[in-house]
């Protein structure tokens, strides 16, 4: 976990998963015209929740949080 935390590549695709969050954030519709357009970027925003949430848990075991 140590050497993926470590890797350039890891942190620069978290990087491309938050700038395409953003821009799925940014994109949503609210006037809820487009319902297909709407729950492709949700989707998107929850697969990228998951990414997330998998990355803090990479970084808390490799780094030492947990487990010293």
């Amino acid at each position: 976990m140590v050497w993926l935390v470590e890797w350039p590549w890891f942190d620069r695709f978290i990087l491309l998963c938050i700038l395409l969050n953003s821009v799925c954030l940014a994109c949503y519709d609210f006037s809820e015209q487009d319902k297909h357009l709407n729950e492709t970027l949700s989707l998107i925003g929850d697969i990228c929740s998951i990414i997330f949430t998998i990355e803090c848990i990479i970084k808390l075991f490799a780094l030492g949080f947990i487990w010293g």
